[in-house]
């Protein structure tokens, strides 16, 4: 791919016992970019990813699985469902010297379902910089131009019978917005609302797609 860069995919990954039984299952993927341009200046990016994952890392051992053991100790008459971390990542852009990543990580820490936590972000591979929205885009109302095409495409899934969302979802759009959760993609901008900001759990997070020409000044 032009002006693109190779991606690895590290891996820590382990089942943490107690009492001889499962306690916490965790699998952390993360990314590492491979230095095969010299124009490129990927240090950074790739001390981001791995210091995001090492603090996970650390987490799941002086926290999770401390809880998990304390719930399996308390509730050791009735059925004990482990603990899981599971973090992943997609690569959603990656030409034009520009690579866009999301990373996820799902928790389950007990209790009636797990949640997950995303967390985009999108590089200047020359640069070695996270890009803002405003970076890419400049256009000082390019935020009010995302908030008001969300609203369009809501209003038309609410019209084609695909209505998801909370019913104060047009107070919601505007309020829960947030310019970080953002990543570039071939079709064009990707907006994230998490899980619980416009429309309940089962809905799943909300994706909305911005045509690149309503960006423009």
């Amino acid at each position: 791919m032009e002006n693109s860069i190779e991606v690895l995919t590290l891996l820590k990954k382990d089942t943490l016992k107690y009492d001889d039984k499962d306690m916490l299952h965790f699998s952390l993927k993360y990314p590492c970019l491979s230095e095969t341009n010299p124009m490129y200046r990927i240090e950074g990016i790739n001390k981001y990813y791995d210091e995001l994952t090492s603090s996970l890392y650390k987490t799941i051992l002086s926290e999770y699985y401390i809880y998990a053991k304390q719930n399996y100790d308390i509730n050791k008459e009735r059925q004990f469902a482990p603990y899981q971390i599971i973090q992943e990542f997609d690569i959603l852009y990656n030409k034009n010297d520009i690579l866009s990543i999301i990373l996820s990580v799902y928790e389950y820490l007990g209790g009636a379902h797990g949640n997950t936590i995303y967390s985009p972000g999108t590089w200047d591979l020359k640069s070695g910089k996270k890009l803002t929205i405003h970076d890419i885009f400049k256009n000082p109302k390019i935020d009010e131009n995302i908030i008001k095409e969300v609203e369009r495409q809501v209003e038309e899934n609410k019209k084609a019978g695909n209505n998801i969302y909370f019913d104060d979802v047009a107070s919601l759009i505007r309020k829960e917005y947030n310019p970080d959760n953002y990543n570039l993609t071939p079709k064009g901008l990707q907006i994230l609302y998490p899980v619980y900001t416009i429309a309940p759990y089962v809905a799943g997070p909300q994706y909305f797609i911005i045509n690149p020409e309503l960006l423009k000044p």
